[in-house]
């Protein structure tokens, strides 16, 4: 069984105005990511996530997901 979500993310554009775009990606687990801030070490929690539509494995904050259900592999 996969997770079905859907993010909601700024476009890379150069326009003036923010262009939000949504995609449904399929939630595989969730991570830590370590960044070096001001020379402290800081985890934080992430979503791996992969495309539906590209197959591209990507991260994202916890916070952009809306899980929109269940689907089972076939």
């Amino acid at each position: 069984m996969r997770e079905l979500c859907e993010i909601e993310y700024p476009q890379d554009t150069e326009a003036e105005e923010m262009v939000m775009v949504k995609e449904r990606y399929f939630l595989l687990h969730f991570g830590l990511k370590f960044e070096i801030v001001n020379d402290i070490g800081v985890s934080y929690t992430v979503a791996v996530c992969q495309n539906i539509k590209t197959g591209q494995i990507e991260c994202f904050a916890p916070e952009r997901l809306r899980i929109l259900g269940t689907e089972i592999r076939k």
